[in-house]
């Protein structure tokens, strides 16, 4: 539950640089969420009993379950990205607006056609 509650508080206070770039929070969450996990596991049982971060990847299933921890953040990060309409629907329109404007000026639209001066 503790995971759960830090990832709705980012998902508050991130809301609009997510919904801006979701495809660098989605690419940027399983790591993040990796390395998180390691500190507070690593943190709160094994730092006190004597063992250093080498020893602690060492001990049986560690590595497995950091695999899992980063399979399922991808796979999460994934269905997040892709079920999210309004993210789709912004892609959409990203996608079209850069092919509209491809070869373009940013200020063609705005200008209007530009008239060669007469010798």
């Amino acid at each position: 539950m503790p995971f759960l509650a830090a990832a709705a508080l980012v998902l508050l206070v991130f809301r609009r640089s997510i919904a801006a770039h979701p495809l660098a929070w989605c690419c940027a969450a399983p790591p993040a969420v990796l390395a998180v996990w390691l500190a507070v596991e690593y943190g709160t049982n094994y730092r006190f009993r004597g063992f250093t971060i080498l020893d602690y990847l060492a001990i049986r299933n560690v590595i497995e379950r950091a695999v899992l921890i980063v399979l399922t953040a991808c796979m999460v990060s994934v269905a997040f990205y892709v079920t999210e309409p309004r993210i789709r629907a912004r892609v959409a329109l990203a996608l079209l607006r850069r092919r509209e404007t491809r070869g373009k000026s940013r200020l063609a639209p705005t200008i209007g056609p530009t008239r060669r001066p007469r010798n």
